[in-house]
């Protein structure tokens, strides 16, 4: 993987730099973090984001370039939650809970409500799909949104609520895309 920086607004950098890697005999390539939603904005940082018909359009050159030397291609799915300052879209962050964010003190989420929670796990399972017909064979799905648990969750543990949340999200990316099995997919939280 490795974040470099080219993200989706540098789609031909993005597609040398990995296939260079896969010419040099990796197994997979992988971009960097991919954020799935508006609301996980982290600008100024450039991520891999997945939110346009373009992005997609831009990320399957890296694809094309990655299987051209015969390596996989992968994606890492997320959700930046309290650590997505929003400086483009303005969104306001969204989090289990309004704790701060630990590299953003001031940044200070809402506590996601259902409609949310829908909303993501939607936003989720649509570039889970999307990232499939764009050539990705691998998805990791990690998230910032579980390290803003509520005190009594803190130190480690999550709540019920938690690893619900992120089991159906898995569920509808699996379904999404047609997999049945966890062959495509590197999660913390399998079904």
């Amino acid at each position: 993987g490795f974040c470099t920086g080219f993200g989706t607004r540098k789609p031909g950098s993005q597609a040398a730099h990995r296939g260079v890697k896969a010419e040099g005999g990796w197994a997979a390539v992988c971009t960097e973090y991919a954020p799935v939603s508006y609301d996980s904005d982290e600008s100024p940082y450039i991520s891999a984001q997945v939110w346009e018909e373009q992005d997609y359009e831009n990320l399957s050159l890296m694809c094309d370039a990655a299987h051209e030397h015969g390596a996989l291609a992968g994606i890492e799915l997320t959700h930046s939650g309290v650590h997505a300052q929003q400086p483009e879209t303005r969104w306001v962050p969204i989090a289990p809970s309004q704790l701060a964010g630990d590299y953003h003190p001031l940044n200070v989420p809402k506590a996601m409500e259902r409609d949310d929670i829908a909303r993501v796990q939607a936003d989720w399972a649509r570039a889970a799909a999307r990232s499939v017909e764009a050539g990705f064979d691998i998805e990791s799905d990690v998230s910032d949104l579980i390290t803003n648990a509520a005190p009594e969750s803190l130190a480690g543990k999550f709540t019920e609520a938690d690893l619900r949340t992120f089991t159906v999200t898995v569920v509808f990316t699996k379904r999404s895309t047609g997999e049945e099995s966890d062959q495509r997919f590197l999660s913390p939280w399998r079904v």
